[in-house]
């Protein structure tokens, strides 16, 4: 079983200078959720081409394990749960999308267009949930 969560090793700068992924904190996994989730919401999953460590999976709790599963079943038969590999693999793609969704947008946008638009796209995928 994998023992690393990795990105695209390009995207490691973006990682540091990101006033998004700064927001959440200095830590890799909480970036890397960031981003992951930014990849889910814009439907976007993109392979990594060269990858570079950015966390050891101890390092997740069962609640974020949970998270990663939710969001390899949305194109997955329910059976991928018990592929962790293929689970890190798919988050790990989410994220890689994310990154790249949020380096396009930091470059269009001031730091102020940016978070409100970040935090609208946010609203907007929660309020499609329709969770009452």
């Amino acid at each position: 079983m994998a023992d690393r969560i990795y990105i695209e090793e390009e995207t490691l700068k973006f990682y540091d200078n990101s006033k998004i992924l700064n927001i959440v904190g200095s830590k890799r996994k909480e970036q890397f959720l960031v981003a992951m989730a930014y990849g889910y919401m814009g439907d976007t999953s993109i392979e990594l081409k060269k990858r570079k460590e950015l966390f050891l999976i101890k390092d997740l709790e069962p609640l974020e394990i949970s998270l990663f599963r939710s969001l390899a079943i949305k194109n997955e038969d329910v059976h991928i749960i018990s592929d962790l590999d293929e689970v890190f693999s798919i988050a790990q793609k989410y994220a890689n999308g994310g990154i790249k969704l949020i380096e396009r947008l930091e470059r269009k946008c001031s730091y102020e267009e940016h978070m409100k638009e970040f935090e609208k796209k946010i609203q907007q995928h929660i309020s499609s949930l329709n969770i009452d």
